[in-house]
């Protein structure tokens, strides 16, 4: 079993938020083939492990969940897809977003924080899968109807494709270490 270092190391990639780190769990090998990362409910728990930052709220999941994690991932995909394409996403896609959303909504509650009051977005619906859902659908919802679609991006690097949002109005990739791979393989070709 993968201990908790191994796991932030495989997927230190992660950070962007939920919706765009679980779009990003189907990216390129090195041959540069699209391979999905999330083979089994445990390459899940992974992933989730590290989400923390996204993901506060510790649902208790089970391997029954595994298909409708899937499926909301399928439909975050090809709604990005869509959009980096200039494409309108597919009914199909932002139905599905606009369901697994529905399933279990957000109240916002005053609470009390460090002694500060603060506004705290609550999913009480008492079923952890739904609430999951819902949290990771509505991030995506988020993204295509606000104000940083227009910065979605699908990076060109041949051993990636993952998607991300343009932290700067120059960017070409995702990363630093998919530019400098593509300036050093174009300098290798070259020589």
């Amino acid at each position: 079993m993968n201990t908790e270092p191994e796991q932030q190391k495989r997927w230190s990639w992660l950070g962007q938020g939920a919706a765009l780190d679980l779009a990003d769990t189907v990216a390129k090998n090195r041959e540069g083939v699209y391979e999905d990362l999330l083979q089994s409910f445990s390459d899940f728990l992974g992933w989730f492990a590290v989400e923390e930052q996204w993901l506060p709220e510790r649902y208790a999941l089970t391997p029954a969940d595994f298909p409708q994690i899937l499926a909301l991932r399928s439909a975050i995909r090809g709604a990005f897809l869509a959009s980096v394409e200039g494409r309108k996403p597919g009914s199909q896609d932002v139905e599905a977003l606009n369901a697994f959303a529905a399933e279990c909504p957000a109240h916002h509650r005053l609470e009390s924080v460090d002694g500060a009051l603060r506004v705290v977005s609550r999913r009480d619906s008492g079923r952890p899968m739904e609430s999951f859902l819902a949290q990771v659908a509505e991030d995506a919802i988020s993204l295509l109807g606000g104000p940083k679609a227009q910065g979605l991006r699908l990076c060109p690097a041949p051993r990636c494709g993952m998607f991300y949002v343009l932290a700067r109005s120059n960017q070409r990739w995702c990363s630093d270490i998919c530019g400098n791979r593509v300036r050093v393989a174009r300098h290798l070709k070259k020589k």
